[in-house]
């Protein structure tokens, strides 16, 4: 199975490595790497990653926290080798309660230009990450400029693809992060209301949960594609 891998806000793909890894060796893998210096939404990440999905071969999305909802406007244009989907610690609205689009005006470029990496790295790894993990994180967010960033997080407190999301017939996959600081609860009983049909696998980690929890992640994900092909081949 192909296997597109979708990542978080930082859109670099650089923090794959360990899924990449862990990957059995035959297992293609795409990773879509986000333009860092172009500011562009979600409708214009979907036009900007459509040409580069897989063609005439069958594949799996992975989506990494900010990329769910562009997973959900991939798949509503109905990719003809799509297969599933895999929503990893990721939402369809704003991720948190208290979130929304009136928080807008306060997200600007300067909060990611002064918020500490140890800060940023508690929020998105936990307490117990270790270093090279840490560095590889603040790396990643350090590559796309402020202003990219603010634009992101701004798209993530105004959107919702639920409509989207209820018209798909696929598998759906929901790995949930039991440790997650920036995504609740909510995110996952959103999804489930638009679509009942979801299977949720819930793992002990933080919101990066697909690099620190890389092998659990990984045993989910292949479970889920192996019954995929089971039911291909029946």
């Amino acid at each position: 199975m192909h296997f597109v891998l979708m990542p978080g806000m930082d859109g670099t793909g650089a923090l794959f490595d360990p899924v990449i890894n862990a990957l059995p060796t035959k297992s293609a893998t795409t990773v879509l790497r986000y333009p860092t210096d172009r500011v562009l939404g979600y409708e214009a990440l979907t036009d900007w990653a459509w040409p580069q999905l897989p063609v005439n071969e069958p594949f799996v999305i992975v989506a990494e926290s900010f990329s769910g909802p562009l997973a959900v406007l991939l798949a509503a244009k109905r990719p003809k080798g799509l297969r599933a989907m895999v929503l990893c610690a990721s939402f369809i609205k704003a991720p948190q309660p208290w979130a929304g689009a009136w928080m807008n005006p306060l997200i600007q470029p300067l909060l990611f230009r002064v918020t500490p990496s140890r800060i940023r790295s508690l929020f998105l790894l936990g307490a117990s990450a270790n270093p090279s993990l840490r560095r590889a994180v603040h790396e990643a967010l350090e590559t796309p400029s402020p202003i990219v960033l603010s634009h992101r997080a701004r798209e993530i407190m105004r959107v919702d693809v639920s409509a989207e999301l209820s018209t798909l017939e696929m598998p759906v996959l929901y790995i949930q992060a039991n440790e997650d600081y920036l995504v609740s609860g909510k995110s996952l009983h959103c999804i489930q209301q638009a679509y009942p049909d979801v299977q949720v696998v819930v793992i002990g980690g933080p919101h990066l949960l697909l690099q620190a929890s890389s092998k659990e992640a990984i045993t989910a994900i292949l479970g889920f594609a192996d019954g995929l092909e089971r039911l291909s081949g029946s």
